[in-house]
């Protein structure tokens, strides 16, 4: 992906997709998606070098993106901030829930 590690910012125990438990090393990366004129700040996990790449729901949601798996493509979301939805028409809306 072309993210080099200058320093780890802590380790993480975590739980490999087949079950196992792991201990990794997590960082921070700059995301840049080119279809989209911003960039993006993102926690990553370095793995080994052989292992597969995968983008994150967090990494999505810094985007403001959801995956279309008919479609095949991202499609953007309203962000939810604080766990609330707030209503125009309501302005203690978010403090209600």
């Amino acid at each position: 992906m072309g993210v080099q590690r200058t320093w780890a910012q802590a380790e993480r125990n975590l739980v490999l997709a087949d079950g196992r438990p792991d201990r990794r090393n997590l960082g921070y990366a700059v995301f840049e998606i080119k279809s989209l004129p911003e960039r993006a700040p993102c926690p990553v996990i370095f793995a080994p070098e052989e292992s597969l790449y995968l983008l994150g729901a967090t990494a999505l949601e810094n985007f403001g993106l959801t995956v279309d798996p008919v479609g095949k493509r991202l499609k953007p979301i309203l962000a939810v901030i604080g766990g609330f939805r707030a209503s125009a028409d309501d302005p203690g809306a978010s403090r209600k829930a």
